[in-house]
């Protein structure tokens, strides 16, 4: 999981599937364009943008820059 909102957020039922979407899709999440995020979730990519806030982070480049730390994270233990 990528995608940890911060205590007290409240999430609307689109919010939520779009980091359902996100943390689900980990691996597909670097290649894709927020609209292709946004269409595969069926949410507006106005949606993603708010979720990714609610959960700290400042945009798309934020979340990749997340995920490729969280698997360089993941590697060096191994």
């Amino acid at each position: 999981m990528l995608l940890k909102c911060e205590a007290g957020q409240k999430l609307t039922s689109s919010e939520r599937l779009a980091i359902e979407y996100i943390n689900n899709h980990l691996q597909e999440i670097s290649e894709l364009t927020i609209s292709e995020i946004a269409e595969r979730a069926f949410v507006s990519t106005a949606t993603i943008s708010r979720a990714i806030r609610k959960c700290g982070l400042h945009s798309m480049l934020d979340v990749r820059y997340s995920l490729v730390e969280n698997e360089a994270g993941r590697q060096s233990v191994i």
